[in-house]
């Protein structure tokens, strides 16, 4: 019941409420218990006006006001009546000086004896005079001189009371004036929060702020013309130059809002500034130079103020006249009722010049701030409502475009799983028939897929990482040509797909190493490619390459991609970059895409402090440009493009070949089992002996007693570091390995590292965790030439497929997805008898090579008969994709290097020399699990022991003390789940 009618019961009880206040006001009668109790009698009879020539004139009754010279002294004098001794007398002094005396004896003085930096205004003053209690005669005369004209005999009421009294009885006459300025001062704080509230959020601001000021400073005005700030203190001066300073300026807040907030007015208000600004700079300068007061001058300011309402009211009458609307109408009735009442109080300051100038604009000023706020609070709730129906309407529009997304992310990652799970189907079931090139092909293949999906999934993060504010930006030195062979490789394969017309046309003048974000740039230049490709069926694709403004050792990058594919239409131009979308999605339906590319290349190129531009007509092709700065590390020109493709064709065929150094022997030193093992089995593929060492002590050993053709040494190492390792090397008697090259083994592979470790004695060095394409070229360029021989891979695989199939497992970029022609057929683990066909691994077209592998069973049913669980899903906490790529691509060596790691557990050493504080052997250690831990794929493992390594060689030792409980705790987490995972079933 009452849920039902709440509303009726609310507004019920609030009438009978109003009513018994109003029956409270007409009906009770209480004592007068107010502060302002007492009389106050009137003392505006019997005054003589005495003029400087001795003219007498009997005044009947106060107020008065007549002609007067300027600095004319004007006396009025009166007797005082008995009862009025010993009170206070109270008056308005307007711009003018006065003195008063009773019985020949000054009593009061205001502006007599005043001194001013400048202007001569005495200001207007309420005078509270204090009547003595013993007067004789009781004469009392008041002399007056003001400055201008009529001011001296312009004369207001005179009462006399108590002097507590004649203060309370003021401030009780002043006090609807107060509440209508602190109105006015409340509508001008709303003003300014409302502006900066639509700052914030919606940012159309419409000139509020302005209008905010304009009320601010009028409230000031204001409440100084009450004289209510005189009874707390008592300068004058300072309120008659305010009065003035606000008259000149408040019009220029005024004229801003309109400008701002009405479009009609643009032109007239823009003129109007000028005047004001004149007018006022003209004013400062009279004033402060003396030659004119600033009463003299405030007609000027005046006349601004009336014509600057009199253009507002015409024009949001004209508005108002057009628009109906209820928000033109308050607008327009708020500027009239300003302009009348600011009328009134000119009319009634230029002819009567007594009282409370500003009594009548007040009551404008105030009917227009409400009116405005009003209209403003309205719009504000209407942009509101737009807003929220914007934000809904975009939610909506999100929420399909990730609808959307996911379908096609579901077809894009769906597509290269296929592929690697057909192609490991077809590896596993024949591996033991197939020829080497045949296992090759599958793993080849494998190797595409995988890195297709590795592209996606990156893109993912990548927007993730931005999103989130972590994407960083991390400049390395590059070469540019570098840069641009990968990404011609990687396109040229797409084009050929497509018989497109793909060329490089690359500014030979472009300097030929830079620094930047090398793989950042890379992917801009990939991501320009790949769309351009995607969405070109016939013609043409360019990648031109150059430079803009070039200033000392900076350059601005030009990345500029031409097609001639399908266009954009220009509706579609704001959606391009936005994320989870693909503009003209019905005619592109067929073209595959996860509609973040564009998007994510944008964001990499605004982060590099670069800009991009797209051009492009509907049907006919499209040009995409990147700007991005950089500097310039070796200005060298790159030279012709072609010419040095020809020459990394035949380095890359040299690299193709096949390291052989059966006869060479090679020691390494490292302390921690992993990274031997790792090397060991590298180095071993080569046919070379392999010795290995654990500390820089057992080094110095082996090398005293044999003599070897390389060697490998780990710089950090607990004792002997590799750098006293190598200085103990070169200062030993020993005969042997004086001269052998040795490589500095290091995690921390940053600018400078080389010439660092050069300067040490060291060779060259190999960052850890190793990869096998930089060993092989340390070896190659390090091991003496008669112990190297290199094979093709082709001859290699004829020495066995065991051998081969090491070798061939290698990680490259490879950007086409293909897979192998087969019409073998194998039995199912689950039913030897019955045959069925494998579903192929279907590429798009776009992408590369398409074909059907036919094999019995489906691809399901194959992994579950091999009985294996996939790495990531066996160790989902774990980068297994790097691991591998740090472990030969072996499953089996991965796994052995995932048991070494446990078995190398560091925490009692770590926590000992934490304990200790023995920062020096902290560091080697926590270097160590840095190193060991990205090895296996522990990524985050990895970068917090990273941190504390930079801790440590930093002296930021109250980082380690507060960090190193947590990551050893998270270092014995992933202990414990590594041993549990290994002991457990691997069955699916």
């Amino acid at each position: 019941m009452i849920k039902k009618y709440h509303k009726v019961i609310l507004w019920t009880i609030f009438f009978v409420q109003l009513a018994l206040i109003v029956i409270v006001l007409q009906t009770a009668k209480v004592d007068d218990v107010t502060l302002a109790k007492g009389e106050v009698q009137p003392f505006n009879t019997g005054w003589v006006l005495v003029r400087e020539d001795g003219t007498e004139t009997d005044l009947e009754k106060l107020p008065y006001n007549t002609v007067s010279r300027p600095n004319e002294k004007i006396v009025i004098k009166n007797t005082i009546p008995r009862e009025c001794m010993g009170k206070t007398m109270t008056f308005l002094a307007a711009d003018k000086t006065l003195k008063i005396t009773v019985d020949g004896e000054e009593i009061y003085t205001f502006g007599v004896n005043d001194k001013r930096l400048f202007g001569r205004t005495p200001g207007s003053v309420i005078v509270f005079a204090d009547i003595p209690e013993d007067c004789e005669a009781g004469e009392i005369q008041i002399e007056m001189c003001s400055p201008y004209a009529d001011y001296a005999t312009y004369l207001t009421e005179i009462s006399v009371a108590a002097r507590d009294v004649a203060i309370l009885n003021f401030l009780k006459q002043k006090a609807w004036g107060i509440v209508l300025s602190m109105m006015i001062l409340i509508s001008a704080v709303m003003f300014l929060v409302l502006a900066v509230m639509q700052q914030i959020s919606i940012r159309k601001i419409g000139g509020v702020q302005y209008l905010g000021i304009y009320l601010l400073l009028m409230s000031i005005y204001y409440v100084i013309e009450t004289k209510v700030p005189e009874v707390f203190y008592g300068n004058q001066t300072l309120y008659s130059n305010l009065i003035f300073i606000i008259l000149m300026t408040a019009p220029l807040f005024l004229e801003a809002y309109c400008y701002h907030a009405i479009p009609e007015m643009s032109r007239v208000m823009m003129t109007a500034m000028v005047i004001s600004i004149v007018n006022m700079l003209v004013q400062l300068i009279l004033q402060i130079g003396g030659w004119v007061d600033f009463m003299d001058m405030s007609v000027a300011s005046h006349a601004i103020i009336l014509m600057l309402i009199f253009a507002n009211v015409v024009t949001l009458g004209r508005i108002a006249g057009k628009e109906k609307s209820l928000e033109n109408l308050l607008h327009f009735f708020g500027i009239s009722c300003m302009m009348v009442s600011v009328l009134i109080d000119l009319l009634r300051n230029y002819t009567i010049k007594v009282g409370d100038l500003g009594m009548a604009s007040r009551y404008g000023v105030c009917i227009f701030s409400i009116c405005t706020l009003i209209t403003y609070m309205r719009k504000m709730m209407q942009e509101h409502v737009k807003f929220v129906e914007k934000a809904k309407n975009d939610a909506i529009a999100a929420n399909v475009a990730k609808s959307q997304f996911l379908a096609n992310m579901s077809h894009e990652i769906r597509t290269p799983i296929n592929g690697i799970i057909g192609m490991d189907a077809m590896l596993l079931k024949n591996c033991d028939k197939c020829d080497p090139e045949e296992i090759r092909e599958y793993a080849v293949n494998i190797q595409s897929a995988s890195q297709t999906l590795l592209a996606i999934i990156n893109d993912i993060l990548d927007i993730s990482k931005i999103e989130s504010g972590k994407m960083e930006i991390i400049p390395v030195e590059y070469e540019l040509f570098s840069v641009l062979n990968d990404c011609y490789h990687m396109a040229k394969a797409r084009a050929d797909a497509k018989d497109l017309d793909f060329r490089m046309e690359i500014d030979a003048n472009v300097p030929s190493v830079l620094y930047g974000d090398e793989v950042r740039i890379r992917q801009i230049i990939n991501n320009f490619l790949s769309n351009a490709v995607k969405y070109t069926s016939e013609g043409h694709v360019i990648l031109r390459l150059g430079y803009e403004q070039q200033r000392g050792n900076h350059l601005l990058l030009k990345i500029e991609v031409e097609d001639s594919g399908i266009g954009i239409r220009k509706t579609d131009m704001n959606r391009l970059f936005l994320n989870f979308t693909r503009v003209d999605e019905q005619k592109n339906r067929n073209i595959q895409g996860t509609g973040l590319g564009l998007s994510l290349t944008k964001n990499l190129v605004q982060l590099m402090g670069g800009e991009i531009r797209v051009t492009s007509e509907y049907g006919k092709g499209s040009v995409f440009t990147a700007l991005i700065p950089q500097k310039i590390v070796n200005a060298e020109q790159m030279g012709d493009f072609a010419q040095k493709y020809q020459q990394y064709i035949c380095a890359a065929e040299k690299k193709q070949r096949i390291l052989l150094a059966p006869k060479a022997k090679i020691l390494v030193v490292d302390d921690v089992e992993m990274n031997l093992k790792v090397a060991q089995n590298y180095i071993r593929q080569t046919g070379a002996r392999v010795d290995l060492a654990h500390s820089g002590e057992e080094c110095l050993r082996m090398v005293q007693q044999e003599s070897y053709d390389l060697i490998f040494l780990d710089h950090m190492m607990p004792q002997m570091d590799g750098v006293e390792t190598l200085h103990a090397m070169k200062q030993s008697d020993s005969p042997f390995n004086k001269n052998t090259p040795v490589i500095a083994l290091t995690a921390n592979a940053i600018a400078g590292a080389k010439e660092k470790y050069l300067e040490d004695g060291f060779f060259d060095y190999l960052s850890k965790p190793i990869r096998e394409e930089e060993l092989m070229e340390l070896l190659r360029n390090y091991l003496p030439a008669e112990l190297v021989e290199e094979k093709e891979q082709s001859e290699r695989a004829q020495e066995g497929k065991k051998e081969y199939s090491e070798c061939s497992r290698k990680v490259n970029i490879v950007d086409t997805v293909g897979t192998a022609e087969n019409g073998d057929t194998a039995k199912t683990a689950e039913n030897p008898e019955k045959e069925e066909t494998v579903e192929a691994a279907k590429i798009p077209e776009n992408e590369g090579i398409t074909a059907t592998v036919k094999n019995k069973g489906t691809v399901e049913e194959s992994l579950a008969g091999s009985g294996k669980m996939p790495l990531e899903e066996r160790f989902p906490y774990l980068n297994t994709m790097a691991g591998m790529t740090y472990c030969m691509n072996e499953e089996d060596f991965y796994l052995e290097m995932i048991e070494t790691f446990i078995q190398e557990d560091k925490r009692e050493v770590l926590n000992t020399t934490f304990e200790e504080e023995s920062w020096e052997n902290y560091q080697v250690y926590i270097h160590a699990l840095k190193s060991t831990s990205l090895t296996i794929g522990a990524d985050e493992l990895s970068g917090h022991a990273k941190d504390l390594e930079l801790a440590a060689k930093e002296a930021n030792y109250p980082y380690i003390r507060e960090h190193h409980a947590q990551v050893m705790e998270e270092y014995g987490g992933l202990m414990e789940q590594l041993a549990m995972d290994l002991k457990g079933d691997s069955r699916v």
